[in-house]
């Protein structure tokens, strides 16, 4: 008997429509296609300690299931006669190797998808502070020991491999065609590639941009908020400093007052998706403060702020007025990302402090000058695969792959 194909998204995460959003757009054209979809919820087989958690639907479409094992035995039993083909969703340190050995013994087909256009997080070690490094050095170690032991077990078939890899990037599809893996693949008819199947897309920046280019306008100053208490600096960095903190805001709070007396519009804030903390929203009380907004916002901004952040992408497709703000008080691993995107996108950047004075008669003429860079990482990493939306191109090679349409 023929299995029934199941199609979704893997998580550990209760929030499930966050989990969807991420890629609403694909997971919609897969409903429209193929019926249904599942938000798989493995939390319950992760390795250390559990945290209990409500499931959060929020606004989910109604053919979308949820499910979510009480134990490996619970999840092999589900898909006894399903073959699932799972949207990865979580991560590779060794608190998920439980789940991934679980998942080795369904019927799965891994899908892993980077179509956001940004640059990867980067393991970083802060050698400022005595405490810092300690954390820093042994969070770097551990990260970097799970990702070589994940990549070995996946190649022993101990963990799933990836059937289909996405991406973007157009320097990453072409590094992993010529891999010395894939030329051992190709000439001995075997495969110890990382990825068995690679392909170049679109990326989710470019296709969402596509249905509101000509509805533009330039009516906000436009913060996008990095979240000063980043889950991904905290576990490099360990805790964050409430002095460095206090002074953070103090300084944007200052820039804010600036932008909107010289260029007399109106600064919204776009609140970090996990950004919770109530200090930040009562010491910016004055401003309009948005959360799940930022691409409405960027639409129909005149500036566009930020530290590091994946929704920068928009802006840098609709050709806004970008300012990168720097500040060491961010941390090792921010600044460095901060960094690392303005070299990439050649950003006009300042730095946050007490006061400012650096709006002058040439200051938006200067944002001409970076163009060149702007439209390179475009080619490279979001409208690199033509004018097929990515997200179109998936739903075919699946179609192809599992429906031979």
């Amino acid at each position: 008997m023929k299995k029934k194909i199941v199609f979704g998204l893997i998580t550990t995460s209760n929030d499930y429509y966050r989990g969807f959003q991420h890629n609403e757009q694909l997971y919609k054209e897969i409903i429209k296609n193929f019926g249904s979809f599942l938000i798989l919820d493995l939390s319950n087989l992760l390795l250390g300690r559990k945290v209990k958690q409500k499931k959060r639907r929020n606004n989910l479409p109604k053919k979308i299931k949820i499910f979510k094992p009480k134990n490996g035995k619970e999840l092999i039993s589900y898909f006894n006669e399903k073959k699932f083909i799972g949207f990865n969703n979580i991560g590779k340190t060794f608190s998920f190797f439980k789940i991934y050995f679980f998942l080795n013994k369904i019927n799965f087909d891994q899908i892993f998808i980077l179509n956001f256009g940004y640059l990867d997080n980067v393991n970083t070690v802060d050698f400022t502070k005595f405490n810092n490094f300690l954390y820093s050095n042994l969070n770097f170690i551990l990260r970097k020991l799970s990702k070589y032991i994940f990549r070995v077990f996946s190649l022993i078939n101990f963990f799933p491999q990836i059937e289909y890899y996405f991406d973007s990037s157009l320097p990453t599809i072409n590094n992993i065609k010529n891999s010395w893996q894939k030329k051992i693949d190709s000439r001995f008819n075997i495969n110890i590639s990382f990825f068995k199947n690679a392909h170049l897309i679109n990326s989710k920046p470019y296709d969402y941009v596509q249905s509101f280019k000509k509805k533009l306008n330039e009516k906000y100053i436009v913060f996008i908020d990095t979240d000063f208490n980043h889950g991904d600096r905290v576990i490099r960095e360990g805790k964050i400093n409430n002095q460095e903190k206090n002074q953070y805001q103090n300084h944007t709070l200052k820039l804010f007052k600036y932008l909107e007396k010289k260029l007399k519009k109106k600064v919204v804030i776009c609140l970090h998706p996990k950004n919770n903390d109530k200090n930040f929203q009562v010491f910016f009380k004055n401003y309009e403060i948005k959360k799940f907004k930022t691409e409405f916002y960027i639409k129909n901004a005149f500036l566009v702020l930020f530290h590091t952040s994946s929704a920068i992408m928009s802006a840098t497709l609709l050709d806004k007025k970008i300012l990168s703000v720097k500040s060491r008080l961010l941390g090792n691993y921010l600044s460095n990302l901060t960094d690392l995107n303005n070299k990439q996108l050649g950003t006009k950047s300042i730095y946050l402090k007490d006061k400012y004075n650096f709006i002058n008669k040439g200051f938006f003429k200067s944002f001409k000058k970076n163009k060149n860079s702007r439209n390179k990482y475009v080619r490279n990493y979001l409208n690199s695969d033509g004018i097929t939306p990515g997200y179109i191109k998936v739903v075919k090679i699946l179609k192809r792959r599992y429906f031979r349409i």
